[in-house]
């Protein structure tokens, strides 16, 4: 790899994240052993604490951002239904 290259742009060349993955929650395993460090995609890879055997793990983002789809649509429903009980009363 390229020392001017990113964290982000490592992680881009093994394939990406998933649309499940949260980027900006990357953690790093040297050993097995899951390291303390503020890894962020754009970190120049040759300022980074990255050795050559670490893994980088991308963890799931969090069950509401990514159903924010189904939350809205349980508030709309819901408010629809509070104004119809209110107009029907």
């Amino acid at each position: 790899m390229d020392a001017t290259m990113t964290v982000g742009d490592a992680l881009a060349l093994a394939g990406g994240t998933t649309s499940q993955g949260n980027p900006r929650r990357l953690e790093l395993f040297r050993g097995g052993e899951k390291v303390r460090v503020d890894l962020s995609p754009e970190t120049p890879i040759s300022t980074s604490p990255i050795r050559s055997g670490d893994q980088i793990y991308v963890p799931e983002r969090s069950w509401l951002s990514r159903n924010t789809w189904l939350v809205s649509s349980a508030f709309g429903a819901s408010v629809s239904i509070a104004i119809a009980v209110i107009r029907y009363r």
